[in-house]
């Protein structure tokens, strides 16, 4: 990059701290969310130096950073829960929303960033921008001048714009995507308190019953053995990504979940060997909900299915399409359907375990943080990304240090 362009970046970045420093100052979400983040940086900032000045003799140099690693997972998974949380709350402060929390957790930045892009792409360059415009360790979010400065009131919208005419881009703020609010999957929880009733019931079965059966089946079943079951129920849902393709139109998607069918049930052997993968027909997600979606039917009030969990009104009742749609439940006797849906019910809790167990840990409130995290992960499936599934065989890389 030329000097020139360097001088304007610097330029840009120093018109930004003055702009993005005090925004968390001047309305409640914003502010909500500054004391939720502020804690999470905290915890893990204790958390790194207590295992970091750890004696090595007491614990092994792998295993004291192993801990390390296992802090900044959970931080970043309380950091992604807390935004998810507010931008769909408040989706017209998403840009405040992201330059607040690079500014407080600059060492976040890219997972702050890469995480609600990838909730919110309508928003995606309003979040790069955002989160990338400036270095983020220009940011002091405490400055008392900066936030008794008059250009504390300029928008998120202003800033970007101004950011960008700094740095010499021709882009406006509809460049940027800040006017592109698009259809905004809001969490709207009128009946809370019944919901939380039946989050109370549906946590003490999981505690009791479903979690001790899943770690069971964890501990006596081979990682290959889980694989394979994994991919029979997998296949048994075939049927039902066909119908939705088709209802959506998706006519070659249609015809993938056809010969995945066909080949995994023949070749893969009833579905316990992933085959139409390597094929060439890579598995997809579809179900009524996402179907509903696709036909512009809005999402509905929260509501918590006990036993199910956390579900939008939509796809609720898109649960109940996708049972009528089932070819096994018209053919198929409900005294071998019922024990499959337990045993789906258990192999899917058991990629749960850590995932839950970590949003348990790290969240305030456990029934807020598995709301949040249900509508960030509902947001793929209806993007036709592989959500509403927690894939055991993704690993975790630490991103990289500048």
């Amino acid at each position: 990059m030329t000097t020139p362009h360097l001088h304007n970046l610097t330029r840009a970045a120093a018109l930004a701290a003055c702009l993005l420093t005090p925004v968390f100052a001047q309305a409640s979400p914003l502010a909500d969310l500054e004391s939720e983040i502020k804690g999470v940086v905290a915890d893990f900032d204790g958390a790194r130096q207590t295992h970091e000045t750890a004696p090595l003799g007491e614990v092994g140099e792998h295993q004291q950073a192993t801990r390390v690693l296992q802090a900044r997972q959970s931080a970043e998974e309380r950091l992604s829960t807390a935004l998810v949380r507010a931008i769909a709350r408040d989706p017209e402060l998403h840009a405040e929303f992201i330059a607040g929390a690079v500014a407080i957790a600059p060492e976040f930045q890219e997972v702050i960033v890469e995480q609600a892009s990838e909730s919110f792409p309508r928003y995606q360059t309003a979040i790069t921008a955002a989160g990338t415009l400036w270095p983020a360790t220009v940011l002091h979010v405490d400055h008392p001048d900066a936030r008794s400065s008059a250009s504390a009131r300029l928008s998120g919208r202003k800033y970007i714009q101004l950011a960008s005419n700094e740095v010499g881009g021709d882009n406006n703020v509809e460049d940027l995507g800040l006017d592109d609010l698009g259809e905004v999957e809001d969490l709207d929880d009128p009946i809370e308190p019944l919901n939380r009733f039946f989050f109370v019931i549906t946590d003490a079965v999981d505690t009791i019953v479903l979690r001790p059966l899943a770690v069971l089946y964890g501990f006596v079943m081979p990682e290959q053995g889980k694989r394979s079951v994994r991919n029979a129920f997998r296949n048994l849902n075939e049927p039902r990504v066909f119908a939705n393709k088709l209802l959506q139109a998706e006519f070659e998607g249609a015809g993938i979940a056809v010969g995945r069918l066909l080949v995994n049930t023949t070749v893969g052997v009833a579905g316990l060997f992933e085959v139409a993968d390597e094929w060439g027909m890579p598995r997809q997600t579809a179900d009524f909900g996402q179907t509903l979606y696709t036909y512009g039917i809005g999402p509905g009030p929260h509501v918590f299915v006990p036993i199910l969990g956390p579900h939008s009104t939509r796809h609720a009742v898109g649960r109940v399409g996708d049972i009528v749609m089932d070819p096994m439940f018209w053919l198929v006797p409900s005294s071998i359907t019922l024990p499959l849906a337990a045993g789906n019910a258990v192999t899917t809790r058991e990629t749960l375990i850590e995932p839950l167990d970590a949003l348990r840990e790290g969240s305030v409130d456990y029934y807020t943080a598995l709301r949040a995290a249900y509508y960030q992960n509902r947001l793929k499936t209806l993007r036709g990304e592989q959500g509403d599934e927690f894939d055991p065989d993704q690993t975790y890389q630490e991103p990289p240090q500048n």
